[in-house]
């Protein structure tokens, strides 16, 4: 298998999307919780982000991972998976919540509630890594 991967074109796709969203790196650093050239290191890296950085990057930017990898030439995402976690749209570098606390966790229990115990044990465990406990 063949690695195909351009670090360097990722990160330029990137910069171009949150150009045209009016978002500084630096911002987007901050909003995705990143240290302050996490993005601007990861073009110079040939292995690359994370999977978990290039998904918290896309959901902020409202692109799909794929677009930033390269592997499509459309940033545009499905309906079916746009605006999923309620973010309507970024201002000033402040991400705008357009879901109650109550949808989303009406939503998060439906989730939940479908998973394997294998797969709740999973999410258990990365919500305390969020928190930090």
């Amino acid at each position: 298998m063949t690695n195909d991967y351009d670090a360097k074109l990722t990160a330029d796709r990137i910069k171009e999307i949150a150009k045209s969203k009016k978002i500084t790196i630096s911002q987007l650093n901050s909003i995705c919780d990143f240290s302050e050239n996490t993005i601007k290191n990861a073009g110079k890296s040939s292995d690359g982000m994370k999977a978990k950085n290039l998904f918290m990057i896309a959901e902020v930017l409202g692109c799909s991972v794929d677009y930033l990898l390269g592997r499509t030439e459309s940033p545009d995402i499905s309906e079916k998976y746009s605006n999923r976690d309620g973010i309507q749209a970024i201002r000033n570098g402040s991400v705008i919540i357009n879901t109650t606390d109550n949808e989303i966790m009406s939503e998060f229990s439906n989730m939940f509630q479908a998973l394997t115990t294998e797969n709740k044990i999973r999410v258990m465990h990365y919500a305390l890594e969020l928190k930090g406990d």
